[in-house]
């Protein structure tokens, strides 16, 4: 959806600040990106699971869709980098899709000792938790990034079997312990009654962004170019500063790595 109404919006003259819709194909010179895009967060989840936990031979589980495929062209080739393989890539088509039996099947067979599985919590969920059933897959570790993290994703699988097979690479941390964002995951508990997640957190941060390049002169013409030359600190998604290179996107992270 972002992809296709960006030239109706620079038609418009408007910029766009973009939460979370991480695709390298998503551009403008009027364009502002808060979460990590696909060139950054697909290097750094296979970094995760071949350099800080010995994977060498990792399968793919994809949703069929611009971020899915993006994200599986980015993992690969970085796979490639470090020396590890790609010995499954499997998509689904995420809505749709709820038996697994068949990505499974062939998870089992691929000799995988690792999987980046790709795609938001409803269909990962049910993936990690149809393959808690099969003996052979008890002790495979998952790999995904922060859009997984919802309390729908946490119930499903609170039961699994094997502890830390649920990897996450994540461009903000969920349990940041500053009083700043301690207060504003209370808030948003009490106002919602939801804990943080992606989609909240940078949303959040975009506001508040949005809102200092107002306070700093910022016009409709200028706001974009306006928010690439400032600083911005006391973000919930980074405790330190945040800065905007000149394609918009954030300047590169370091990653919160949870195990579930």
């Amino acid at each position: 959806t972002t992809l296709a109404t960006l030239p109706i919006y620079e038609a418009a003259g408007l910029p766009m600040l973009n939460p979370t819709a991480n695709s390298v194909d998503i551009k403008g010179t009027d364009f502002i990106r808060m979460c990590l895009a696909s060139d950054v967060q697909g290097p750094q989840l296979t970094a995760c699971a071949v350099n800080n936990y010995g994977k060498k031979k990792l399968a793919v589980i994809y949703p069929m869709s611009d971020f899915g495929t993006g994200m599986l062209e980015m993992c690969t080739n970085t796979a490639e980098k470090l020396g590890a393989e790609i010995v499954m890539a499997e998509p689904y088509t995420a809505g749709t899709d709820r038996d697994f039996s068949v990505h499974l099947s062939k998870l089992e067979k691929s000799g995988a000792d690792g999987v980046l599985l790709l795609g938001d919590y409803n269909e990962t969920s049910m993936i990690i938790a149809q393959a808690d059933r099969i003996e052979s897959l008890s002790d495979m570790q998952y790999f995904m990034d922060a859009s997984i993290l919802s309390e729908v994703f946490l119930e499903r699988i609170k039961d699994i079997s094997h502890e830390e097979n649920c990897i996450i690479a994540a461009g903000y941390n969920p349990y940041d312990d500053r009083d700043l964002y301690k207060e504003f995951a209370q808030k948003l508990k009490d106002k919602f009654g939801i804990d943080t997640n992606e989609p909240a957190v940078y949303t959040y941060d975009l506001i508040n962004i949005l809102a200092q390049a107002l306070e700093a002169g910022a016009t409709r013409e200028t706001l974009a170019d306006t928010i690439k030359s400032m600083e911005f600190e006391n973000m919930m998604s980074a405790s330190g500063t945040i800065k905007f290179n000149a394609d918009g996107n954030r300047e590169a992270l370091d990653i919160a790595i949870i195990g579930v």
